[in-house]
C-alpha cells in the first residue's frame, strides 16, 4: 500500500509540473503575439461570441474570426491580426451538410451522429462545433478536444484543447478552431 501511495504522489507531482509547463507555454504565446503586434493580446483575450464566426481561405493561409472587439483577420503571409469591417467572400465557412452525408445531434450535444453512427465522445463531453470533410468524415470540436472521425464514425485522431471549441473549419487539409478562451488554433 505504501508503494502505491508513493507512486500516486510521484504522479501528482508530474501532473503539477505538466500543468505549470502548459501555463508557461500560454504565457510565451501571449508575449510572442504582443511582440508581433502590440495590442494583439487584448484582441485575443476578448471572448468570442458563443456562435463564433470562423472563415478560412481555401489555401488555409487566411482566417477570419469574431471576437468581442469585432471581426478580425489573420494572414500567415503578413503574420498580423487586423480588424475588418465585413467578412471577405473568399474564405469558406465550415460545412455541416453535404449530399449523401447526414451529420446530426452535434450542436451542444453528447450524442452526435454521422450517417446514423454514434460518434464517441468522452463522458460528460459535449460537441460544440463541427465541419464536414471532403471524404465524408467530420471534425468535431468539443469541450476538451478536437476529434477527427472517418465517414464510418470511428475516431481517427484527437487532440486536447485548453478551452471549449466555439467553431471549426477545414480547407486544404488545414483545420482551424476558435476556442471560448479567446484563442485561435491551427
Amino acid at each position: 500500500m505504501a508503494r502505491v501511495k508513493q507512486q500516486a504522489q510521484r504522479d501528482l507531482i508530474l501532473v503539477q509540473q505538466i500543468n505549470g509547463q502548459i501555463a508557461g507555454r500560454g504565457d510565451q504565446f501571449e508575449v510572442a503575439a504582443e511582440n508581433l503586434r502590440p495590442g494583439t493580446k487584448a484582441i485575443l483575450a476578448a471572448p468570442a461570441p458563443r456562435q463564433a464566426t470562423l472563415r478560412q481561405s481555401v489555401d488555409g493561409g487566411t482566417v477570419e474570426f469574431a471576437t468581442a472587439a469585432g471581426l478580425q483577420r489573420f494572414s500567415l503571409a503578413n503574420r498580423r491580426i487586423v480588424p475588418v469591417a465585413k467578412a471577405d467572400v473568399a474564405p469558406a465557412v465550415a460545412r455541416t451538410q453535404a449530399p449523401g452525408v447526414v451529420l446530426a445531434g452535434w450542436q451542444d450535444s453528447n450524442a452526435p451522429r454521422l450517417n446514423g453512427d454514434a460518434l464517441r465522445l468522452g463522458r460528460s463531453e459535449l460537441s460544440r462545433a463541427a465541419a464536414l470533410l471532403p471524404d465524408g468524415g467530420v471534425l468535431l470540436g468539443t469541450d476538451t478536444h478536437l476529434q477527427l472521425f472517418g465517414q464510418d464514425g470511428l475516431e481517427r485522431a484527437a487532440t486536447d484543447v485548453p478551452a471549449p471549441v466555439s467553431a471549426v473549419t477545414v480547407t486544404a487539409g488545414v483545420a482551424v478552431a476558435t476556442l471560448l478562451g479567446g484563442s485561435v488554433r491551427w
